[in-house]
């Protein structure tokens, strides 16, 4: 993936470079070529942000049981609120119609409350009886923090006079990879064991794990100028499994480790900005 994307960059600064120096008339001096280059690679390099709503589903847990810690978590689900979602992107038109860019941000979504069961099983030397749970409630968020590089084309829907800077309209259709950085700040969830046979506890998870990302874009561009653009959004994203660390238990409850969300599904709805040099 990098090696590709490189290797595109390479072509759009020789592209860039070409027409460049075909600008400069015949007989100018050879100073005058090294600006002309620079200022056509400038009016190439953009910025563009979004701000939006994000969608979360509900989050699975892997089953799993720790021998060590004596523990086995069975269907566990985080369920989320709807979130808002920031992005900022740099980025070089290797084309009119066709740019490469490199993409960070931030997603803050809230935890709506926990489901499933937990199991604790007795351990020699342990006081604490074997018991099964279900778990339920909680407060908290989701934090996402996104490293993407992007390939996008804009399908021209109306196109700008020559030598004018009317506004025109375009389709965006994108796609990209990267690796998402996917956290928990989550506590007070209700561990209510089954039958009484031991007190309730409370389970909180604090931890952040790196997935592997692919997204898919599309959208609406609007060019107002030819610096400056606005738009509207949508992405859907992919992520595999991301550890959110180890889950704390209330009491003496030992910590349970590697609580790993399932491969899920994210999607955005945002309005864009960009701003070209």
């Amino acid at each position: 993936m990098h090696a590709s994307t490189l290797i595109a960059a390479s072509m759009a600064c020789a592209f860039v470079a070409r027409h460049a120096v075909a600008q400069v008339p015949a007989g100018a001096p050879e100073q005058a070529i090294a600006p002309a280059t620079a200022q056509e690679f400038s009016n190439r390099v953009y910025i563009g942000t979004s701000l939006g709503a994000a969608f979360l589903p509900k989050l699975k847990i892997s089953d799993e049981f720790e021998t060590e810690a004596a523990y086995g978590l069975t269907d566990v689900g985080l369920d989320t609120d709807v979130g808002a979602a920031f992005t900022i992107a740099l980025g070089i038109h290797a084309t009119e119609n066709f740019s490469l860019e490199v993409q960070t941000g931030m997603t803050w979504v809230g935890f709506g409350g926990a489901s499933g069961e937990l199991s604790f099983l007795d351990r020699v030397g342990d006081p604490t009886p074997a018991f099964d749970a279900t778990l339920s409630g909680g407060s908290g968020s989701f934090l996402q923090v996104p490293v993407m590089a992007n390939a996008t084309w804009r399908i021209p829907l109306s196109k700008r006079a020559p030598g004018t800077d009317d506004t025109s309209i375009g389709l965006i259709l994108g796609g990209g990879f990267g690796a998402i950085n996917t956290g928990a700040d989550i506590s007070g969830i209700d561990v209510a064991p089954i039958g009484g046979a031991v007190p309730d506890y409370t389970m909180s998870i604090n931890g952040n794990g790196w997935s592997w990302a692919a997204q898919a874009r599309v959208g609406l561009d609007i060019a107002l100028s030819s610096r400056v653009s606005l738009g509207l959004e949508y992405r859907l994203i992919g992520l595999n499994e991301a550890d959110l660390g180890s889950a704390d238990f209330s009491e003496d409850l030992d910590r349970f480790s590697d609580i790993t969300i399932e491969t899920f599904i994210e999607q955005t709805i945002s309005a864009t900005l960009e701003f070209r040099f």
